[in-house]
Order: structure tokens, then sequence, then C-alpha cells
């Protein structure tokens, strides 16, 4: 491995992700040595012109190499029954076919992410041996986990095999091709995307088997906001007591929702301030959907 490579990082967005997207690649800036060396390609599901302005803007990245890749919609096979999912979320089996062909490696950030650390050092982890590296899902860790691999019996995996969560990949291009990860996953996505809970990512996962480079978890710390909803919430270790490198906003509820209520969603908030949505704030609910909502209850 060339430690002095430049830095391939890809992220996707689509036009309800802009405005993450912007937070994402202002707080990578804010952590990264050497953002002269960094070649970023943006899978774009939709984003419009304005939305590219808008997120680029602040941004200091006059030295750093940016490609975006228009993406169609209709391009990958997408499950009916997620519709808080859009297809954008199976873009990353796209990465090997769309970089340029002397690109050897690349790291692959979802843009529900607040990046704390310098990505160099991930960058810099040995997986020569492996299509990929990442980090155990700490809410599915094995395929027999309730998000896991739904159908591992059907398809003879050990249920003791450890599963990654896709939202962090550092991809190695050429074992990844010589292994077909991109057709193999697409084709199990075709065949069970009805059935799946986490789609593309129960995807990957019976596509490796379990054979994928092990990363450090600080590099993707999934944030669950759901325990914070309770009457008696968990008390969280500060972030400098947690140093994370990554910290992933999992689930449906999202640090820019309204009474998004998990402590380091204040921070989030706090780097959204340094983008072009500074003044935005999280809108709760009109009152027409209150009383909408309120209506539908008493019919119910």
């Amino acid at each position: 491995m060339n430690q002095n490579e430049p830095l391939t990082l890809v992220v996707a967005a689509d036009r309800n992700y802009a405005m993450p997207l912007a937070v994402t690649l202002s707080s990578l800036l804010r952590h990264l040595s050497h953002p002269e060396n960094l070649q970023l390609h943006v899978l774009d599901g939709g984003l419009t012109q304005k939305q590219r302005a808008k997120v680029f803007a602040p941004l200091c990245l006059e030295k750093s190499q940016i490609t975006f890749h228009p993406l169609k919609q209709n391009t990958l096979p997408h499950p009916k029954n997620h519709p808080h999912l859009t297809v954008a979320t199976s873009y990353r089996f796209l990465i090997p076919e769309l970089l340029p062909a002397d690109c050897q490696r690349a790291l692959y950030i979802d843009s529900d992410v607040l990046i704390t650390g310098d990505l160099k050092e991930l960058w810099n982890q040995d997986i020569s041996v492996h299509a990929c590296g990442g980090v155990i899902d700490t809410y599915a860790p094995r395929a027999d986990a309730d998000y896991g691999i739904h159908n591992y019996k059907q398809l003879g995996i050990p249920p003791e095999t450890k599963c990654l969560n896709a939202g962090v990949l550092l991809i190695n291009i050429k074992l990844w091709k010589e292994q077909k990860v991109t057709e193999r996953a697409l084709a199990y996505l075709s065949q069970y995307k009805d059935e799946m809970k986490l789609v593309s990512q129960q995807a990957l996962n019976a596509t490796l088997n379990g054979d994928w480079y092990e990363l450090d978890p600080r590099w993707n710390q999934l944030i669950n906001p759901l325990p914070f909803y309770d009457a008696d919430p968990p008390s969280v270790p500060t972030l400098d007591a947690l140093e994370p490198g990554i910290l992933h906003f999992i689930t449906t509820c999202k640090p820019w929702h309204f009474h998004y209520r998990h402590p380091y969603g204040q921070q989030y908030l706090k780097e959204l301030s340094h983008t072009s949505w500074s003044s935005w704030q999280p809108q709760g609910p009109s009152f027409l959907s209150k009383v909408t909502q309120k209506l539908k209850r008493l019919l119910s």
C-alpha cells in the first residue's frame, strides 16, 4: 500500500440528502490532513444545481478533485416495502465500475454521519487480502441477529458469521471485482429484496459471508436515538472520552429532525451551522398535520 496515494472518498446523496451531505463534507474537512490529496466522488441521485452549489460553496476544495456521477433511479433493484429507503442506499455497489480504471482503493461513507477524526488514519489501513473493510454492526453483529441475514440457514451461512455495517466501507477494488461482489450482491438483492430489513447491508453481508477486514469501531460509531425517548434515558460518554472517528446516525430518526433526543445531535447541529444551512432549524409538525393525525386516531 502506497502511504502517499490520494484519498479516494465516495459519498452518495439524492435531493433529500443535500443538507446532510453538506455536514458530512464540512466535518470531513475540519479534521482531514492534506485535503489537497482528496479525490472526492459524489454518487448523485438527483441533486439540483442549486443544491450542489449550496453544498460546495462554503467548502475549501479548490485543490481537491471533485467528480459527480449522475445516477438514474431505476438502475438498481429496490424493495417496495421500505418507503423510508431510497434506491440511493444501493449506490455503493456501483463504486468499482464508476471510478477511474487506475483507482485501486476507495473509502465509501454514508451521508448521515459526522466525521470527528482524520480519515487519513482510516485510509492507511491495510486491507490487501480482503475485498473490503468495515465495522461490526453492534445492533446486528451476527448472521442470526434480527437485522442480520434473514435467510442465513437457507444460504448455508453459519449463524455466528460476523456482519458489518455498510455505512463505512474501505474497498479493495481489485479483489472486489475479482470476487464479483457487486454482481453477486445485486443478484441477491433482486431475488430477496422484499424479504429484507436492511436491504443493501444484508445483501453485502450475505455476499461476503464474513470474509472482510474488521476496522476499529471508532470509524463507525452507531448512534441510536431511540433509547433517549424513554422516561429514563441512558447516560452517554462525552465525545472526548469516546474518541470516535465517525459518528453514524442510524435509524429513520435523524439529528436534523424535530425533537431529536440523542445528546450528540447538538454536535451535529453545531457542524450544520458551518454550512450554507447555518440558519436552518428543525421544524415541528404543522397545526394541520397535528389535526389530521388526531382525526385519524379518533376514526381508527
